[in-house]
C-alpha cells in the first residue's frame, strides 16, 4: 500500500524563495543553443508540434530506459486498476538489475507504475507488462504497433524496459512519445513525481525520482531519464506552463549523468528566449 507521495505540483509553493541549484548561465545565440556533447538532441514546441532545433534528431540510437515510456502506454490501455495487485516472479526479477521489489512480494499496479516511471525499476517494469496479460511477444507488438500509430518511423522496440540495446528511436520520436505519454493525466502526474514511499513486504520501500531537473527547477513538469553503455545517458523533459513556453526537450548519448541535465536546461533556457512567451512560437526556426 502507498504511504506516501510528493507531485512537482504540490512541491513548488514550499520551496517559493528557497536558492535553487542551477546551470551556468548561456550566452544567447538566437540560431543556436550551446554546444551539446549528447549525440542527438531536439526541441519541440508543444502549442504548434514543431521542432524548432535538433542535433541528429532523426539518427536512430539505443534509448535505454526511455522505452519505459511506451510502455506505461501500453499498459495504461489495459483494464488494469491501480489498486490491483500481483506477485512478482523471479523471472520478472532475473537480470534487472537493483529492484525495489523481490521475488514473492504482492505489488500494486499502482506501486509497479511509480517504481518504473520514478525510479526505472525494470523488474518492476517487467511485472507490470506481464499484469496486463498479454504475453512477452504481444506486449512487444503492441509497443511497436503504437510507435507506428504515434508516427514514430524510426523507433523499433525489443522488449519493454530498455535494456536490450534492440530497442532503438530518435530524439524527434522519442519526443513524439514523451507528448503521448503526457496526454494521459496518470502518466503525466507519475513522470512529475518528486518521491514516494509505499509498503513492500514488511519494509517501506522511498522512490526518489531519476530527473534532478525536477528538483532543480521550478519549469519543469517532468520527464524520464534513460541509460546503458550502448545508449548513454538520456532524457527528456516536459517544461513549461500557461505563463511561459512550453516545449518537449529530449537528449541521446550523452556522456554523462550531469551532462543530460545540464544540457537539457542550456536546451531550456535557449528555447524559451527563442519563443515568444505569448504565442508559443519560434522567433526563429532552425533544424
Amino acid at each position: 500500500k502507498s504511504t506516501a507521495t510528493t507531485h512537482k505540483t504540490g512541491s513548488k509553493k514550499a520551496r517559493k524563495g528557497t536558492r535553487r541549484a542551477s546551470v551556468a548561465p548561456v550566452v544567447f545565440d538566437p540560431a543556436r543553443p550551446a554546444t551539446l556533447r549528447a549525440e542527438s538532441a531536439v526541441v519541440l514546441d508543444r502549442r504548434t508540434r514543431n521542432v524548432i532545433w535538433g542535433k541528429n534528431p532523426d539518427e536512430r540510437r539505443p534509448v535505454a530506459s526511455l522505452t519505459k515510456l511506451m510502455t506505461a502506454l501500453v499498459v495504461i490501455e489495459s483494464p488494469l486498476s491501480m489498486d490491483d495487485s500481483i506477485t512478482v516472479t523471479t523471472v520478472d526479477v532475473t537480470g534487472a538489475g537493483r529492484s525495489r521489489v523481490r521475488a514473492g512480494n504482492r505489488v500494486s499496479i499502482g506501486d509497479l507504475f511509480h517504481c518504473s516511471l520514478i525510479s526505472s525499476d525494470n523488474a518492476a517494469t517487467r511485472t507490470l507488462a506481464r499484469a496486463t496479460g498479454l504475453s512477452t511477444a504481444e506486449f512487444v507488438a503492441r509497443m511497436n504497433q503504437r510507435a507506428t500509430e504515434l508516427g514514430m518511423e524510426r523507433t523499433h522496440y525489443a522488449e519493454m524496459t530498455g535494456l536490450d540495446a534492440g530497442n532503438v528511436s530518435t530524439a524527434r520520436d522519442q519526443a513524439r512519445v514523451l507528448e503521448a505519454a503526457y496526454s494521459d493525466p496518470m502518466i503525466a502526474s507519475l513522470l512529475g513525481t518528486e518521491s514516494h514511499s509505499f509498503r513492500c513486504g514488511k519494509r517501506t520501500e522511498t522512490l526518489n525520482n531519476t530527473n534532478r531537473l525536477l528538483r532543480s527547477r521550478t519549469d519543469v513538469a517532468g520527464g524520464k531519464t534513460g541509460f546503458t553503455r550502448p545508449a548513454g545517458y538520456c532524457l527528456a523533459t516536459q517544461c513549461g506552463n500557461a505563463a511561459e513556453p512550453s516545449l518537449t526537450t529530449v537528449v541521446l548519448g550523452a556522456p554523462s549523468s550531469s551532462s543530460r541535465f545540464s544540457e537539457s536546461a542550456k536546451l531550456i533556457d535557449w528555447a524559451k528566449k527563442s519563443m515568444d512567451p505569448l504565442a508559443g512560437t519560434a522567433a526563429t526556426s532552425h533544424r
